[in-house]
């Protein structure tokens, strides 16, 4: 049976359509409580913002000369136990897409861990822009946590990442500059440190 121009194309598109629905659902599954956690303006802007500012903060560092890191001090300056001392702008850097992929999949991080007391130390600030419109986030210094402040900057919320998320990071700052060479190797050591494990005294 000869099949009809007409009908093939109408086929094809069917097709097409069904794969991008598919698509489509397994992204809002994969990143619907990422979504829920952020709003909807905020999670579009960590997956679509135009322009993406990096900064190192480091405890007891007292802010940076005025104008010296473009939007710094963020509002919730304040929540900080340090400030930053480096600025990178990762608008454009190789990878980022992947960056953003890591912060917005549900399966990065525990949803179900519990919330601990006291805020860990921030060691990375990123800001997610778009015109006038922003949002922050944090990463600890041991890349388990992300920080999120709350919308008045009184208080920065907190989701655990998963184990293996925190290396992955490590490895990206690494590569574009973010963190030095010298801290990536201690950090590098203390995890293969066995004393630093579990069975250590």
């Amino acid at each position: 049976m000869q099949i009809s121009g007409r009908i093939a194309v109408l086929s094809v598109f069917a097709l097409a359509v069904t794969l991008s629905a598919g698509a489509w659902w397994y992204h809002y599954q994969a990143t619907k409580r990422m979504a829920d956690f952020w709003g909807p303006a905020a999670a579009n802007l960590l997956v679509r913002g135009e322009l993406v500012d990096a900064y190192r903060l480091e405890p007891q560092s007292p802010p940076p000369a005025s104008n010296d890191f473009p939007d710094w001090p963020p509002p919730f300056a304040k929540l900080l136990e340090g400030s930053a001392v480096q600025h990178v702008d990762l608008t454009g850097a190789k990878g980022l897409i992947h960056l953003r992929h890591a912060l917005t999949q549900d399966s990065n991080y525990l949803w179900d861990a519990a919330q601990q007391d006291a805020a860990p130390p921030w060691a990375f600030a990123f800001r997610f822009s778009d015109g006038d419109d922003a949002t922050w986030i944090l990463l600890s210094d041991e890349f388990d946590y992300l920080g999120r402040p709350t919308n008045d900057d009184a208080a920065i919320d907190l989701l655990a990442f998963r184990p293996e998320v925190g290396p992955v990071l490590r490895e990206y700052f690494t590569d574009i500059g973010l963190l030095g060479d010298k801290e990536a190797e201690s950090a590098a050591a203390d995890v293969g440190d066995p004393s630093q494990g579990a069975g250590g005294e």
